[in-house]
């Protein structure tokens, strides 16, 4: 963790150690770090979380990119998201989309046995739906285990959330209700690669939302390793900005960012509230190998693990 020169305080919960804090000042200990300022004018709040990372160099691409991509299709950083394009109909289905990547092909997401492939097609309905079909204000998609491969001969494809859903991981298929899934059993993975022996990687696995939130999934393989590209150094696992999305009961595993934040980018006042999540072996090119906060960002980060994240010059860890 760095802490700098800006009047912003830290606070943590004093009932649950730390370990491994790494960046500088070298010597800060718990029973000193409610006295250091943190840097960027931004605000963090750490509830027993746990950092066992390094402030060193790491692998510099993390893994293969493919070149750009791999692939000559000519992709756009624009989200293609158009309210216009929404449908008149919506699933009867309790407020819920189902997505299945094993299902032969996309349904309409109104059931297990009708599900979506694809995580992306789940939320821009689940969205829709908030917008116009009035029943819900908060629409839930339920995406059953497995790995879903994001990068499909585009670097720039991620997975998009959007206001007014939550998007859970952790289903086997066979759940009726949210409190049936167990998501530690039943790993869901948002992978920025396109096949499981790919070396193609998207440069960011997720894109944050306010008003959305994120539950249990494993985010790896982004890449965000275009140092002079204003879009793409930062953020390899999940980028946050200007948004304030709830994530819980995630694992950022195997990102990597040019710049800050190979884990998390947040930025642009993002305060999203990280809770029950772990960093795991995410590396940046200059600071915050976990995670980023930058320009005003406030996150709130409570019973998280940061461990074997590396930063080339400051905040392995954060």
């Amino acid at each position: 963790m760095i802490n700098e020169s800006h009047t912003h305080p830290l606070s943590y919960d004093e009932g649950r150690a730390a370990r491994g804090i790494s960046g500088s000042p070298r010597e800060a200990t718990m029973d000193k770090l409610a006295s250091y300022l943190l840097t960027l004018a931004l605000t963090l709040t750490l509830v027993g979380c746990t950092q066992n990372d390094e402030t060193e160099p790491g692998p510099s691409g993390g893994g293969g990119t493919g070149g750009e991509g791999g692939s000559a299709i000519e992709c756009s950083d624009q989200d293609s998201f158009d309210p216009g394009d929404c449908p008149t109909s919506y699933p009867d289905s309790d407020c819920v989309v189902y997505v299945d990547a094993e299902t032969e092909a996309s349904g309409e997401g109104s059931s297990w046995q009708d599900a979506f492939r694809t995580v992306q097609e789940g939320i821009d309905l689940a969205h829709c739906a908030s917008l116009n079909a009035g029943t819900c204000e908060q629409w839930q998609v339920w995406v059953r285990a497995g790995s879903y491969f994001i990068q499909q001969g585009c670097r720039t494809h991620s997975v998009r959330l959007r206001a007014n859903t939550e998007v859970y991981g952790g289903f086997a298929g066979t759940e009726t209700t949210l409190e049936d899934r167990d998501w530690e059993s039943h790993e869901t993975i948002l992978d920025g690669r396109d096949g499981p022996e790919s070396e193609n990687h998207v440069y960011h696995v997720v894109h944050g939302a306010t008003d959305a939130r994120l539950d249990g999934f494993t985010v790896s393989g982004g890449r965000a390793d275009q140092e002079n590209h204003p879009n793409h150094s930062d953020g390899g696992g999940m980028v946050n900005l200007a948004a304030s999305p709830a994530v819980h009961h995630c694992t950022f595993r195997d990102n990597t960012a040019a710049l800050r934040g190979g884990g998390m980018n947040n930025l642009a006042t993002a305060s999203p509230t990280v809770v029950g999540c772990k960093f795991i072996d995410n590396h940046a090119g200059e600071n915050g190998g976990g995670m980023a906060n930058t320009a005003g960002s406030s996150p709130v980060i409570t019973d998280c693990l940061f461990e074997e994240n590396t930063a080339v010059e400051y905040g392995g860890g954060i």
